[in-house]
């Protein structure tokens, strides 16, 4: 069975980022035994924001350079595979490197929705380079996607 959409294939990989998003600012607020308002969401955002600049310069001169950029990205690329790894090895309950549909539900439900569209050989298991390869394929749409304002744009 030959797949055509990249996009499909990447969707399960778009769910999950944005159930990250959105959980976000609820993480922000947990433990306050209420819903988060906007503003919570707002300094949950500007905390997340602040951290992560803080995290990426490095040298704290208040600007991230395009080094920092990459030293950051990769170590955060190498943290993110380290943990697909992880995570992949223990679904694999048969240890054959691949996983089936049966096993691909059993640790993800949302994996096993796409299984078919991840599955681009039509073989019906999926390994963890058509994984790879759904994922690196969403997050460069995502990253077409987005279209970031500054304050004078606003």
């Amino acid at each position: 069975m030959q797949k055509t959409s990249h996009s499909m294939r990447a969707a399960p990989i778009a769910l999950v980022a944005i159930a990250a998003l959105a959980a976000m600012p609820c993480l922000a607020a947990e433990g306050s035994g209420k819903a988060p308002t906007a503003v919570d969401e707002a300094a949950a955002q500007k905390a997340y924001i602040e951290r992560s600049f803080e995290k990426i310069d490095t040298n704290h001169d208040g600007q991230i350079d395009k080094q920092e950029w990459q030293a950051f990205i990769t170590a955060y690329l190498q943290k993110q595979k380290q943990d697909f790894d992880a995570s992949f090895a223990a679904a694999d309950k048969n240890h054959d490197g691949k996983l089936s549909r049966k096993e691909a539900q059993e640790a993800n439900p949302l994996l096993a929705k796409y299984f078919d569209d991840i599955d681009a050989d039509g073989d019906g298991f999926i390994t963890p380079d058509e994984i790879r390869a759904a994922m690196v394929q969403k997050q460069m749409e995502s990253v077409d996607e987005i279209k970031p304002e500054t304050p004078a744009q606003k």
